[in-house]
């Protein structure tokens, strides 16, 4: 399961005046009530017994909608064509002598392999795979037990039907090729330079979540030095329009228990502001 984990860090985490991450869609002539869930895509399933609602809310919706499918067959197979570099180039070609040798010896203490096995993995891969292996080192992942399966693999069981956002593909464009491969290689200097940046980073956005504080959240994003305006925008806030332009025709289905990124949620193109634009009520669920 930990393949399907390297689409979620970076993809997880884009005023909302409640610490809150459960919330309750009317209004605007709905039918039933659909729900809105902030999720954590590296958190154990165990934190869902602290959020009050959420098993009632998700057991009246007929719908699962996610960011994706995470069961979906071809997320192994076009991840990993999706993770080789095609220009003939390797990881060599795009850092200079002194960066390769310390990024190699960096990812060796790390990884146990170094750039040469991985030379004609795209840095975006390479960085992912990194971030993943850090996490798991300081935080523990039970991938088996991760949030977003959970409530798929669940509601399947249920006969609920599942929906997803985005395309796998989608995601992997996003993951691997929204930056020049010379952009992709800097940035994964400068991550694998950082470390001890890095799991603060990490740290922090762990404890705002489990606070469920949207605001704090969205508000350390923002200070987020290592991501550009142009990576939050194409991370966050475009896909947070696409989706909320989406969000009406999946009502039209029934009920639905939405789960996406917990900083897809705030902020003024945030999921819930952009319904409340649309005309539907969001409120919190208590």
């Amino acid at each position: 399961m930990k393949k399907i984990i390297l689409f979620g860090y970076f993809l997880m985490l884009s005023s909302i005046a409640h610490a809150q991450l459960l919330w309750e869609i009317s209004g605007n002539q709905l039918k039933e009530k659909s729900y809105l869930f902030g999720t954590h895509h590296l958190i154990p399933i165990s934190f869902l017994d602290s959020i009050k609602g959420i098993y009632p809310a998700f057991n009246s919706c007929e719908n699962i909608v996610g960011e994706i499918i995470m069961d979906d067959p071809s997320i192994i197979k076009n991840l990993q064509q999706a993770a080789i570099i095609t220009s003939g180039e390797t990881i060599k070609d795009l850092l200079t002598e002194e960066q390769y040798t310390t990024a190699d010896s960096i990812l060796k203490d790390a990884l146990g392999v170094g750039l040469n096995e991985m030379r004609f993995f795209k840095p975006a891969m390479i960085e992912n795979i990194y971030l993943l292996t850090i996490y798991d080192k300081y935080f523990q992942i039970d991938a088996d037990f991760q949030i977003d399966t959970y409530f798929q693999k669940v509601g399947k069981k249920d006969g609920k039907r599942l929906f997803s956002l985005e395309t796998v593909d989608e995601q992997i464009k996003i993951l691997l090729d929204r930056k020049p491969l010379r952009e992709q290689a800097q940035s994964l200097y400068e991550m694998l330079t950082s470390s001890e940046k890095i799991i603060n980073q990490l740290e922090v956005l762990n404890r705002l979540y489990l606070k469920q504080d949207l605001e704090e959240l969205l508000e350390y994003s923002n200070n987020d030095s290592m991501q550009t305006p142009e990576d939050k925008w194409i991370l966050l806030d475009q896909r947070n329009i696409r989706w909320a332009e989406q969000l009406p025709k999946q009502f039209e289905k029934g009920s639905n228990f939405i789960v996406v990124g917990a900083l897809h949620l705030p902020g003024e193109n945030g999921v819930i502001n952009l319904l409340k634009k649309q005309g539907y009520k969001i409120k919190p669920v208590k």
